[in-house]
Order: structure tokens, then C-alpha cells, then sequence
């Protein structure tokens, strides 16, 4: 997978509430060996700059790192962050918090295996001590969860991963999500997205105040019609284009 993007500090600032990057910085402040940021915190706000995300999905890679992460996070209260909701067990913790009037949940969880199936090289630390998975690690993660779920902000996350690689086809994203979940294969993809209804109210998530809720609802039925014929071609065996021309179908819808 040929992705070059690095995590961008700056478009962090720029891109996340200001409530939430405060919080995230606290936690790295911590120096919690085996805490990483992935998910959509660290596409939009770190590569991407595409959508609004309002949660911290950190992994830690064993129990003391999440006994030390879950830690920071009920110190977030030094801050003046209060918790409506908190869920925990052994080796996952969720909260719901409120900070500076910004909402936003947090969801730390303790995953051995997924920092033994990538390299040193699939994270980086940035000046600040904010460590944050690399592009390829996330295409992983977003195609494993494909045979879960397709929503709206999945979608919209997997266009922008596709159209970083050219040379990404349809065996190579499956492949991806196998690194993570050896379930994930084109039929199960197959089958939730076509199961998936798509609904415009969950698309108002838009950075760009000239792109509307209606025009990324539109864009993602386009993308998830091509994407279940792509599958459907693939499953019968032929071989697999680029999804590129996929990419650039899409990229002819009219943008308001």
C-alpha cells in the first residue's frame, strides 16, 4: 500500500474541537508506554482533515498500558471535564464526557494483537508525545470493520483511503482487513453493505461549510452502489481493476 501522508500536528489544531485536543494532549502528557491514537480522531484530524469527529479511540497494547490510560482518562476531571457515562471492564473503558460545552465520548481498548501485527513503523510520535497510527494501519483497521459495519462516516473515511492508493484493488483492501480480523472476506463484506440504508441526517458531518449533509448522502450512495458492483465482479472471479476507477466515478458527482 503506496500511502506517503505523515501525521500533520498542525491540521490536529485546526481540524479537532479545541475541548478535544486539549484532552488529547493530556493523555500523552502521561508518557503511557503502548497508548496510540487511531480511528476517526486520527484520520480527520491528523491526515485527512475531511469530517468532524468527536471521540478518542486509543488502543493500548497490555493491561498495564490500559490501567494507566483508563487512569488519565478519570484525571480528565483535573481539567474540569465531567463524565455523564462510564463503562468498564478488564480490557476496554468508554466514557462520555463534557468539556467546554463539547460533547464527545472516549474509548480506550487493550489490544495485544493488534500492535503485534504491524512494525514499529506503523506509528509515529510526534514532537508533542501524541503517538498516532499511520494511513495503512487505518485502511486495515476501517476494511476489517466492513464485515461489521458500513456507516455513514465508515464509508466516507474508506473513499478518502482509497483515493491515496492508485493501485489499491479490491484483493489488496481484503487482504488489509485480513492483517486484523482473518474473518473478512468479499462476501461478508458483501452482504452488510448491502444491507447498509444509508441515511442523509447522518451525513452532516462536513468540515466545509459549502458541503452539505445531502451532498456527502449522495456522494456515499454512489460509492456504496459501485462499491457492491465492484464485489459482485469480484466474487465471480474476474480480475480486479484498480479502485481508482472506482475514485474517480465518484469524484464526478456535481459538488454543491
Amino acid at each position: 500500500m503506496a500511502f506517503s501522508a505523515r501525521p500533520n500536528l498542525e491540521l490536529a489544531k485546526k481540524t479537532l474541537p479545541a475541548a478535544l485536543y486539549q484532552c488529547l494532549e493530556y493523555f500523552f502528557k502521561q508518557h503511557i508506554p503502548g497508548l496510540v491514537l487511531v480511528g476517526g480522531t486520527a484520520l480527520s484530524g491528523f491526515y485527512a482533515g475531511h469530517r468532524r469527529s468527536d471521540d478518542l479511540d486509543l488502543f493500548t497494547k497490555d493491561l498495564d498500558s490500559q490501567k494507566a490510560a483508563v487512569l488519565a482518562a478519570k484525571s480528565l476531571v483535573s481539567l474540569g471535564v465531567k463524565f455523564t457515562y462510564e463503562f468498564q471492564t478488564l480490557q476496554y473503558y468508554k466514557a462520555v464526557c463534557v468539556f467546554k460545552n463539547h460533547s464527545f465520548t472516549i474509548d480506550i481498548v487493550c489490544d495485544e494483537h493488534f500492535f503485534q501485527i504491524g512494525q514499529t513503523g506503523d506509528f509515529e510520535t510526534l514532537p508533542n508525545g501524541i503517538c498516532v497510527v499511520l494511513p495503512q494501519t487505518l485502511l486495515m483497521m476501517k476494511a476489517s470493520t466492513l464485515v461489521s459495519r458500513c456507516g455513514e462516516k465508515d464509508l466516507y473515511d474508506l473513499l478518502w483511503l482509497l483515493d491515496q492508493d492508485p493501485d489499491l484493488n479490491l484483493q489488496k483492501l481484503i487482504e488489509a482487513g485480513q492483517k486484523i480480523d482473518g474473518g473478512v472476506n468479499g462476501e461478508a463484506i458483501l452482504l452488510v453493505l448491502s444491507g447498509t440504508k444509508l441515511n442523509p441526517e447522518s451525513c452532516n458531518f462536513s468540515l466545509d461549510p459549502l458541503v452539505s449533509a445531502m451532498d456527502i448522502y449522495e456522494k456515499l450512495v454512489c460509492f456504496q452502489k459501485e462499491l457492491i458492483s465492484s464485489l459482485r465482479f469480484y466474487l465471480e472471479n474476474q480480475p480486479t481493476p484498480p479502485l481508482k476507477d472506482l475514485i474517480k466515478a465518484i469524484k464526478k458527482l456535481r459538488r454543491h
